[in-house]
């Protein structure tokens, strides 16, 4: 059908094998369309690639004869169905029907499912970015071997109370969209059979995602919460292979048990594992099987008193702040994308209200000084933040690294514990275990309790100095006799006045080049320098200022040679020079000199299609040079150049009522 309308007041049948394909117009039907069995040749089909179809009952997929496959397929266009969408085989039929859309778009407003006494198979594919499903209906029916599944950004969409009752597979891939109305996950038997994995999940103001069953709920891409999530004492996978997003209007997303198995592993999967957009509380177990979960500034993990914890490593943990409550021992996994892992263990504290909340930063404290003899500084790379809301409940603790150089170590035997108590740093005896030296892991624990709460970090007992230095772009810095100039760890040891070792251990942090490229537009530059607090233009012959100050692209008012001082944080970069040499030749352009060959080898002659009375070269920064000798032949004029370095130059012919300008390069 490629047009018109065809109408029926009770049923469209395709049976024993028809197949039929609307490519544009449309069709009404009363109340039934129906794909049923098929023969021995093929299985009935129905296929959409535009127009408009309604039914204002009923549409079915029906097994009643044999083993067939009924399919219908969408590719464009609009299928409305005034009610239910449903399967339904009864013995000997069986098979499968087939309901794909890879376009347009599906509204249903009533029943969607297999009926729980059919004999035939259900599969419901929503694939695409143009395909969307509307359910305004009060039921999503899946029995056992049925499938759902939603690919390559198609969105299904429930609009108001929808049940689901899955005994099969619900499966969205990580870029499909899945928006809950008050949407109740839920199954059948009991049995355990259902298979709940989304893709994207949205619930929107006012509604409510109700997950009551299976145990687990799989979402491999980001959750957006502005309404309700309810989890019913069941656990939440997130197991996407790229960055996945946790976003919550309330700040305040309530999980019974959380398990993080994200693959995403930097920059080219859009970050690291789990970005936590918001509060989070886990009640009963937090798994970190792979992928790393950080936290934005500001926002917190809670984790309720009893908490198992499992799966923590040097790849799997938790870049932000962690609140424990309760009087259990607990290892809280901190640590720092990529790979830098620095747990933190306490001993069980008295109270069972007691809230211990610890943030990793890799960076100093604000005061490093003063320190309790007998140490001699503290470290300057690190520090664990450490709050206890009961500080009379003290505890016991131990520090881990998975790369002690990281943490600036070179011997256990000069390293102690220390902890902030307002005004000093004071010594906590302590022990070690494993290594403190090169990409080796070890820990070090305090004897007994913290003897205050506050922050927490390692102290240095002999003479080990710490210092953090930031350089800017193409800067270096010297110890001793050794100069640096890239981001890393570095040890020196030197003598101080005593003529005893001390060990100085530099950490350099290179800052980005502040201008990233800088491109000619043939009569203006651009540079790009996204972070540049400030830009000034210069003229590269003398660096005398050029105009354009903060504009990131610049038109100078003369032919020349200019670069771009970019300024950001204190450091300053400076650009390549560019050559602007077609100032004011598009008025010229049909007075243009042929000059070749162009370009020309060092002390070549040139060749112009010109007969002039002079002839002067002029360099970009508008210096004049005479050519060496100039001769006519054939209306054309051969110029023997003068010693040239290599670069652009213009040549100007002049003769009794206008000149001419060609530009030609010296190799």
């Amino acid at each position: 059908m490629n047009g018109g309308s065809l109408s029926s007041g009770q049923r469209l049948l395709f049976e024993l094998g028809a197949s039929g394909t609307i490519n544009n117009g449309t069709v009404t039907v009363g109340e039934t369309i129906a794909l049923v069995d098929g023969s021995t040749l093929a299985s009935s089909k129905l296929i959409q690639n535009g127009g408009t179809i309604t039914t204002n009952a009923e549409f079915g997929f029906e097994n009643e004869a044999g083993v067939y496959y009924p399919t219908f397929e969408q590719t464009g266009g609009t299928l409305q169905i005034n009610g239910s969408l449903v399967w339904l085989g009864a013995a000997p039929g069986a098979g499968k029907g087939y309901f794909r859309s890879t376009g347009g778009s599906v509204f249903v407003t009533g029943t969607i499912g297999n009926d729980p006494t059919s004999t035939m198979g259900m599969h419901l594919e929503l694939n695409g970015s143009s395909t969307v499903l509307e359910n305004s209906g009060p039921n999503v029916q899946l029995l056992s071997g049925d499938s759902l599944i939603l690919a390559d950004s198609a969105t299904w969409k429930d609009l108001h109370s929808v049940n689901w009752m899955n005994d099969g597979v619900v499966y969205g891939t990580n870029t499909s969209f899945f928006q809950s109305g008050n949407t109740i996950f839920n199954g059948t038997t009991g049995l355990g059979t259902a298979v709940y994995q989304l893709g994207n999940l949205t619930v929107p103001a006012g509604k409510t995602f109700n997950h009551v069953y299976p145990a687990e709920l799989g979402i491999s891409g980001d959750m957006n919460i502005v309404g309700a999530f309810t989890h019913n004492s069941n656990q939440l996978i997130l197991n996407g292979p790229v960055n996945q997003q946790v976003n919550h209007s309330s700040n305040n997303l309530i999980f019974h048990g959380l398990h993080i198995r994200n693959t995403a592993n930097g920059p080219s999967d859009g970050g690291y594992g789990i970005s936590l957009n918001t509060n989070i509380s886990v009640s009963t177990t937090m798994e970190l099987f792979d992928g790393i979960v950080v936290s934005a500034p500001g926002k917190l993990i809670k984790l309720a008193d009893e908490l198992y914890l499992t799966g923590q490593s040097d790849s799997t943990f938790i870049d932000g702040y962690v609140e424990k409550t309760g009087n259990d021992a607990f290892t809280f996994p901190l640590g720092l994308v990529p790979d830098r892992y620095r747990p933190l263990t306490i001993t069980p504290p008295s109270s069972q209200n007691t809230q211990i909340k610890i943030g990793y930063l890799n960076t100093a404290y604000g005061s490093l000084t003063p320190v309790e003899t007998p140490m001699q500084s503290v470290s300057a790379l690190e520090y664990w933040d450490f709050t206890n809301s009961n500080p009379g409940d003290l505890v016991g603790v131990t520090l881990g690294w998975n790369h002690a150089s990281e943490s600036g170590l070179t011997d256990c035997a000069d390293i102690t514990m220390t902890v902030w108590n307002g005004t000093q740093w004071v010594f906590v005896p302590s022990g070690t275990s494993g290594l403190c030296s090169g990409a080796n892991e070890g820990t070090l624990y305090s004897s007994g309790n913290l003897p205050v709460s506050g922050p927490i970090t390692i102290g240095f007992t002999s003479n080990v100095t710490q210092q953090q230095v930031i350089l800017c772009y193409g800067d270096s810095v010297t110890v001793g006799s050794n100069t640096y100039s890239a981001s890393g760890t570095y040890f020196d040891l030197l003598q101080d006045s005593n003529g005893d070792d001390s060990t100085v251990v530099t950490v350099v942090s290179v800052m980005n080049p502040v201008i990233n490229s800088i491109a000619s537009n043939i009569t203006s530059i651009t540079v790009d320098a996204p972070t540049a607090d400030n830009l000034v233009w210069i003229n590269c012959l003398d660096g005398s200022l050029a105009g354009g100050s903060g504009s990131f692209t610049f038109t100078p008012d003369s032919n020349g040679t200019y670069a771009v001082i970019a300024e950001h944080n204190g450091c300053s970069d400076t650009s390549d020079c560019v050559i602007i040499d077609q100032l004011g030749l598009s008025e010229l352009s049909k007075m243009n000199l042929e000059i070749y060959p162009n370009p020309v080898k060092y002390g070549d002659k040139l060749t112009v299609n010109a007969v002039a009375d002079s002839y002067i070269i002029q360099t970009l920064d508008g210096k004049e040079i005479l050519p060496e000798l100039v001769s006519f032949a054939n209306g054309k004029s051969e110029i023997q150049l003068p010693p040239l370095g290599s670069g652009i130059y213009l040549l100007k012919a002049t003769g009794s009522s206008t000149s001419l300008i060609g530009r030609f390069k010296v190799d």
